[in-house]
C-alpha cells in the first residue's frame, strides 16, 4: 500500500525517526530554511558548538529523479544526503541505483509500517560549504 502524499509520507516518516534518535545526542530538524534547497528533515549531531554530522532526507512518492537533484543540492551542507521513496515505488529508483552511487546520494524507502530500508549509503563526507554550519546551529538553539 503506498503513502497517499507525501504529507502523509512525512508524518510517518518523522514518528519513526524521532523514535530512532530517542535518547541519543541527534536532533531532528523539520524543513530547515535558509540552507541551499530546504530538505524535508535534518539529522544533526553537534559536539559543543560544532557539528558533528549532518544528515539531509528528501522524501518523495516516487519521483526519484527530481530528489536526487534536490539532494545533490544538500550536499553543499550536509555529510550525507539520503532520498527516501514510498517503498510501492522504489523499484525504479533501484534500477537506476548508479545515479545514486555515482553522486553519492544514499538512497532508502519507507513504507506504511515503518520499515526503512537503506538500498545505498555512502560513506559519510565533508560538505562542499562550511558556511552554512551557522544556519543549521542557529536552527538548533531555538
Amino acid at each position: 500500500m503506498s503513502f497517499k502524499s507525501e504529507k502523509e509520507m512525512s508524518k510517518h516518516f518523522k514518528s519513526f525517526y524521532k523514535s530512532q534518535i530517542k535518547g541519543t545526542k541527534k536532533e531532528f530538524i523539520p524543513e530547515c530554511e535558509g540552507l541551499f534547497g530546504i530538505p524535508d528533515y535534518l539529522v544533526v549531531e553537534k559536539e559543543k558548538d560544532q557539528l558533528k554530522n549532518v544528515v539531509a532526507y528528501e522524501l518523495k512518492l516516487k519521483n526519484w529523479k527530481r530528489a536526487l537533484i534536490q539532494a545533490f543540492k544538500y550536499k553543499s551542507f550536509a555529510n550525507q544526503a539520503v532520498v527516501v521513496i514510498d517503498n510501492h515505488y522504489v523499484g525504479r529508483a533501484i534500477k537506476n541505483i548508479d545515479e545514486f552511487k555515482r553522486t553519492k546520494i544514499g538512497l532508502a524507502s519507507f513504507d506504511h509500517e515503518k520499515n526503512f530500508s537503506v538500498h545505498y549509503m555512502p560513506e559519510q563526507d565533508s560538505p562542499f560549504s562550511s558556511s552554512y554550519s551557522k544556519v543549521i546551529l542557529k536552527k538548533l538553539k531555538k
